[in-house]
C-alpha cells in the first residue's frame, strides 16, 4: 500500500513538473516572438499566440500543452492505479500548467492540458470534450465560452460514465479550476467585450 501511494505521489510530482513547462513561452522565444504574458491577454497559451497572426506557433503549442497531459497519464495507465489515482494525476498536470513552478506560479488556464490527460485517460471522454469544445467554438468564435461550457458540463460525462463520487469531486475541482482561471473572460464575454479566437 505504501509503495502503491508512494508511485502516485511520484507520478502527481512529475505531472505538475512536466505540467509547468510551457509551450506557449518556449515556442516564443525559440522562433523570436514576444513573451506571450506580454501581450493580448497576457495569457501564456495557444489562443493569445493567435494574436501574433501566427497559426503555427499557436499550433505547436497548442499541441506541446495537450501532450503534457497525454504522456503523463498514458505512462500511469499501464501501472494498477485506480480512475480515481489517475484522475489525480489528470490534475497535476494541470495544476503545473494553471501554477507552474517554472515561471512563479503564473501559467496558463489548462484547457489543453486538461484536455490532453482525458483523453488518455479515456479516449472515449476526452474526445467527446475535445468535440464540444470544438463544436462551441465553430458556434460561437470565442475559445473561453467553448472551454467554460466544455469544462462546466464535464463532472456531468464523468458521473453518469463512471458513477464514482471520488472521480467525480476531483473531475469537479479540476474544472471549477479552470473555469475559475476564465473569471476575466466571463467578465468580459458578460460586458460584450471579449475577443474571438484570432482577432488582436
Amino acid at each position: 500500500m505504501i509503495e502503491k501511494y508512494t508511485v502516485l505521489l511520484a507520478l502527481c510530482l512529475i505531472g505538475y513538473l512536466i505540467g509547468s513547462i510551457n509551450g506557449s513561452i518556449i515556442f516564443s522565444k525559440v522562433f523570436g516572438y514576444d513573451d506571450p504574458r506580454t501581450f493580448g491577454s497576457k495569457n501564456p497559451g495557444a489562443t493569445n499566440l493567435l494574436r501574433t497572426g501566427n497559426r503555427k506557433l499557436a499550433s505547436f503549442s497548442l499541441i506541446f500543452d495537450m501532450l503534457k497531459g497525454i504522456i503523463v497519464v498514458f505512462f500511469a495507465g499501464f501501472l494498477e492505479l485506480s480512475n480515481f489515482e489517475i484522475t489525480v494525476i489528470c490534475m497535476s498536470c494541470v495544476l503545473g500548467h494553471i501554477f507552474p513552478i517554472f515561471y512563479k506560479f503564473k501559467g496558463g488556464k489548462g484547457v489543453a492540458t486538461g484536455l490532453g490527460s482525458l483523453l488518455a485517460f479515456d479516449i472515449v471522454l476526452g474526445s467527446i470534450c475535445i468535440i464540444t469544445w470544438l463544436t462551441m467554438l465553430k458556434i460561437y468564435g470565442f475559445s473561453s465560452l467553448a472551454a467554460i461550457v466544455t469544462f462546466f458540463l464535464l463532472p456531468l460525462h464523468v458521473f453518469f460514465t463512471y458513477n464514482s463520487f471520488k472521480v467525480t469531486v476531483i473531475i469537479v475541482m479540476m474544472s471549477a479550476i479552470i473555469i475559475w482561471r476564465h473569471k476575466d473572460n466571463i467578465q468580459n464575454l458578460v460586458n460584450k467585450t471579449e475577443s474571438k479566437i484570432g482577432k488582436k
